[in-house]
Formats: structure tokens, C-alpha cells, sequence
């Protein structure tokens, strides 16, 4: 719900985010693009600007910024005036926060990178950044003391405040960015730099691991009523989107996040946590399994699949099995989950929350969704619909 008191202040967000290799993954889609639990990441951001009372933001995008453009569009339908500034130099994150925030943006500038998730309150942020006066505050990790691997030094989430006169501290020209040169810069001159520990978790998708983390934590919080879908009807632990059809016999093992217009077949198995986006077709005893599946994806006839990331028009044929692969219309790609050199906060997030968490509110442990992959152990089906 958005604040009544309007804050006076401007949202930044940072979509102009360079690949960090050449893996297939990288190149599927811009990654502030990238489908979470049926919404493009960067809509979350955007959401969360909104719902702290924020009117207006401004996206900063690099080359590909027409795809981000293309989607979000003047930001009517997100509830924001949105205007676009394009990064062609490139000008590095400090560097587009001042020059965005220079060409329109008034008040403070609440800066998020757009591969993140923002869950902490923003009214509670801006008013510690303004009882300090900081000229930057820096949202950091929630504490947690318990965790004696976590990282001495607190890790930043990549959502900022600016308060107007930091811009003053950018450089017109050259890459500027944040927290290697605009923060020891501030420091040096004697201003004040804040670091604010955030109250509830702010993941950020950098790499595979992170996406499927992302997306489990996303269906878990839907699936537990944390998150509204006004598009969806939550069935127990299943998301239902508009005119999907499951036969009777089909077994739902949530939490599961199902697009409009999608089919699940006669004895078809799902088991969560796992997204099927808009126009899927789950045909007759497939299995699919933890897993993350787009648009107009289908799986054939006894086809297996569990931990898989299915692209938008991917087609498993009747009786194949996959397991742990990046599915394109024209590779399969394998990974190990959890062996990236590069895994984020969302991967860590899943595997400090997996006990416990939503996917077994419906009585389901982690155990029992593992046995459901056996097709010789019965399931009860926990929300089916008929055909």
C-alpha cells in the first residue's frame, strides 16, 4: 500500500548492469529483465519505490535499454512517471546517479540496482538518512550474529540514499562508481557516509544460482500470503493464474506459481518449488521438479525434468529426463548449483531458509518433496483442478 505522505524524494535505478561472462544464461535476457515468480526482476524495485510513497524514478540503462524501455514503458501501469537515462560512455554507477539526478530528479535520491529485491521499509530508511544527515547512506545486510561464517564487514545490498549536495562530489566525466571512489571521496572531505542495516532480506540475482534462489524465495513468500498477486488466486500453496486447467488427477506439491492459460496433463506431477509461466503445456506424467519454466514451454509425455531453467519456447520431448540444465530452444547447458565462484546473497538466502519455510506449510518437508520424485511413493495432491 502506498504511504499517504508523499517523501519527497526520487527513485534512481541502476538496469545498466554488464554481463559477467559469456555463459549462455548471460545471454538470454538483459538481467533486469529476467522473469521472477512470473514478474520481470526490475519490476520489484519499482514496486517497492511505489509503495514507499515514491511518484517518480528514473531508470538508467546502458545499450540495451530499449529492451528495459520496451517493457516498463512510461510507468503508468506500476504506478510511477518514469523517465529513461542511457549510460552510452560508460559512466559507472556513481557517475548515472549524478547525472540523472542532475537532469530532473528533486529531493533525495533512493538509488537500487535493478537485480535486486528490496524488502525493508523505505519510509524507516529515509528517516534515518535524514536524522543523520548523510550525505550517502549505505543499506547493508541484516545483521546476524549467529552466523560466524558470515563476512566481518557488511556486505551492501545495492540500494543507497543521496542526499543532493553528493551529487557535488561526482565528477562530470570519466566512470565514477560508488562504493570505490564516491564513498572514500565523502570520506575524505568529512562528510558523513551511513551504513544502515536492512530489517529483512534484500536479494540480488548476479549469476544462475542466485536467479533459482531468487525464484524459490519469491514462490515461498507468495505461496505464504507475504506477497499479493491481485493477477493470481492462491489455492492453498499454488499460485493460479487466469484459465489454467489441471486435470483431476494431476498432483500439485506446492508451492507453485502457474501462468494463465497453462495445461497440466492427466497424471502429471509438480513439485515445488517451481514457476510455470503463461501458455506452458504439462503433458501426461511429466514430472517437473524444482524447477523455473517460461512462457510457452512444453514438456512431453513422461518427461522428467528437476532443478532445470526452461527459456521462453523450450520444448522437452515425451520420455526425455534433465536435471540441473539451462534448456534454450536450441542448447542444453548443465551447471552444479551452489559451485559458482560468483554466488550472491539469494543463494546464500536459500540455503539459510530452506527449513521451515513456506514449501511446508501444506505438511510437505524437503524430504517428502524429494520422495514425490519417486514415482513409486504416492503424493496427495494438495490443489488440483478440474479439467
Amino acid at each position: 500500500m502506498c504511504n499517504e505522505s508523499r517523501p519527497n524524494a526520487s527513485g534512481i535505478v541502476l538496469a545498466g548492469v554488464h554481463r559477467w561472462g559469456e555463459s549462455e544464461f548471460e545471454r538470454l535476457l538483459p538481467r533486469p529483465l529476467l522473469p521472477v515468480a512470473e514478474s520481470p526482476l526490475i519490476c520489484y524495485a519499482l514496486r517497492w519505490l511505489r509503495d514507499g510513497g515514491v511518484v517518480s524514478a528514473t531508470v538508467c540503462a546502458n545499450s540495451e535499454s530499449h529492451f528495459v524501455r520496451h517493457l516498463l514503458k512510461d510507468g503508468s501501469d506500476y504506478g510511477l512517471d518514469i523517465r529513461y537515462f542511457e549510460d552510452l560512455t560508460p559512466r559507472g554507477p556513481a557517475g548515472c546517479v549524478r547525472d540523472a539526478g542532475l537532469w530532473g530528479a528533486r529531493g533525495d535520491l533512493i538509488v537500487t540496482d535493478g537485480c535486486v529485491i528490496p524488502t525493508l521499509n523505505l519510509s524507516e530508511l529515509l528517516a534515518e538518512h535524514r536524522r543523520t544527515a548523510a550525505a550517502i547512506t549505505v543499506v547493508v545486510e541484516p545483521r546476524n550474529e549467529m552466523d560466524p561464517f558470515r563476512e566481518a564487514m557488511p556486505r551492501a545490498t545495492g540500494i543507497f540514499v543521496f542526499s543532493p549536495r553528493a551529487l557535488e562530489a561526482v565528477p562530470p566525466t570519466g566512470y565514477q562508481d560508488i562504493k570505490e571512489l564516491l564513498i572514500p571521496a565523502l570520506h575524505k572531505s568529512g562528510e558523513r557516509v551511513l551504513i544502515y542495516h536492512a530489517e529483512g532480506e534484500c536479494l540480488r540475482v548476479t549469476d544462475i544460482d542466485s536467479y533459482m534462489a531468487a525464484n524459490e524465495w519469491m514462490i515461498e513468500r507468495i505461496a505464504a500470503g507475504e506477497v499479493p498477486l491481485p493477477e493470481y488466486r492462491l489455492d492453498g500453496s499454488v499460485g493460479v493464474g487466469c484459465d489454467v486447467r489441471v486435470a483431476d488427477d494431476a498432483r500439485l506439491i506446492g508451492p507453485i506459481l502457474m501462468g494463465p492459460r497453462t495445461r497440466v496433463g492427466p497424471g502429471a506431477t509438480i513439485v515445488g518449488p517451481t514457476v510455470l509461466g503463461a501458455d506452458c503445456v504439462i503433458e501426461e506424467r511429466a514430472l517437473v521438479s524444482r524447477s523455473v519454466v517460461w512462457d510457452r514451454c512444453r514438456i512431453g509425455t513422461a518427461a522428467r525434468i528437476d532443478e532445470c531453467i526452461l527459456a521462453t519456447g523450450s520444448v522437452i520431448d515425451s520420455g526425455e529426463r534433465i536435471q540441473c540444465t539451462l534448456h534454450t530452444r536450441d542448447l542444453d547447458r548443465a551447471w552444479s548449483p551452489g559451485t559458482d565462484a560468483r554466488r550472491g546473497d539469494a543463494a546464500r538466502a536459500k540455503s539459510e531458509t530452506r527449513p521451515g519455510t513456506a514449501g511446508a506449510q501444506d505438511g510437505q518437508t524437503d524430504a517428502a518433496r524429494r520422495a514425490a520424485v519417486q514415482p513409486t511413493r504416492p503424493n496427495v495432491s494438495v490443489a488440483t483442478e478440474g479439467n
